[in-house]
């Protein structure tokens, strides 16, 4: 008796300390950039900048009472190292890119129709625009650069190097930057392109979760589910999960492991995270980042600045509006 309460307390003891040298190790991580995502509460409209050392330190600023954003909808925002992008979509399905820097905003030549969806990846050379239909890469001036057909029943697109990765119907996935293609390799039957965890590692699903290595092409199971990465940094990747097949989740579904004894927070479904790749530490965002950016941005999180964001944007005069604008016009602050 006295034996098994000894083994039972030795064991506690070793979690314990386990959970704190753990803890102490993933404190010291530190990741460059900035998350963004965006905030819909009711009919109202927020970005969000979110501070990846400090998951609860964040800026948001409201879109809602700026008479630039009014009679459209905010469908993603990003950052590059000049400021902020935003993809907007008017009430005629008409979309329009605006970039944002302390200095004014600008309204870039960027004027498409949407008929079905569109997603949105900046990189520190393009902005990339996929409407299911095609994927247009512009240079930071709207210019376009280059535009890719490909026939794909998933239509997803994940921020890969200098470019995108994307799954055609054929289960190809390619690599496209402005100026090129690479075949990478080609999926079998029931697998699906869930996005980069590095630059030598990508995420598939099956019915669970997978990491595949592009040197060797092999692969292992990373979850019980899938996950779906959102932009990476360095040894962070920001991650959704999602449950197993259809019906949503159920009460049964869980996702965990042996390392959810010391790490600091499990997985929950459809909340984004932050995905340590050295440590397999996760740190939620809070519970209203439901939705992210698809890019991890290098710039630096400053909140002094973002908050000059938004003073610009109160300053901006009345009556211009994304559709009046003069495509590359510098809208100046109020004088």
């Amino acid at each position: 008796m006295k034996r098994s309460i000894c083994i039972v307390l030795c064991t506690v003891l070793l979690i314990f300390t386990s959970r704190f040298i753990y803890h102490e190790i993933c404190a010291r991580a530190t990741y460059d950039g900035v998350i963004v995502g965006s905030l819909s509460v009711g009919g109202e409209k927020s970005i969000c900048f979110f501070n990846p050392n400090y998951v609860d330190e964040y800026t948001c600023i409201s879109l809602d009472n700026i008479r630039l954003f009014q009679n459209c909808r905010l469908l993603n925002a990003a950052m590059d190292q000049e400021g902020a992008v935003f993809l907007l979509i008017t009430n005629q399905k008409e979309i329009r890119i605006v970039k944002l820097n302390t200095d004014g905003i600008v309204i870039l030549p960027i004027t498409l129709t949407m008929q079905l969806g569109v997603s949105m990846v900046v990189t520190e050379e393009n902005i990339i625009l996929d409407t299911q239909q095609t994927i247009f890469f512009y240079d930071k001036k709207g210019q376009e650069m280059n535009r890719y057909h490909y026939p794909r029943q998933y239509f997803f697109m994940s921020p890969y190097k200098h470019g995108i990765l994307i799954q055609t119907k054929s289960k190809e996935v390619l690599y496209l930057t402005d100026n090129s293609v690479e075949h990478l390799f080609t999926l079998k039957k029931d697998q699906y392109l869930e996005g980069v965890m590095s630059d030598d590692e990508l995420i598939l699903a099956e019915e669970r979760g997978e990491l595949i290595t592009l040197d060797t092409f092999g692969t292992m199971r990373i979850s019980d589910h899938i996950w779906i990465s959102d932009g990476y940094s360095g040894r962070g990747v920001l991650v959704t999960m999602i449950p197993r097949g259809s019906g949503g989740v159920h009460f049964w579904e869980n996702d965990s492991s042996i390392i959810d004894l010391v790490r600091e927070e499990s997985p929950e479904f459809y909340r984004p995270f932050i995905y340590d790749r050295y440590t397999k530490n996760i740190r939620h965002l809070p519970k209203f980042a439901t939705q992210v950016s698809l890019s991890w941005s290098k710039f630096p999180y400053r909140k002094a600045y973002f908050n000059d964001l938004e003073l610009l944007l109160d300053s901006i005069e009345e009556g211009v509006d994304v559709f009046t604008a003069q495509p590359n016009f510098l809208l100046p602050k109020k004088k």
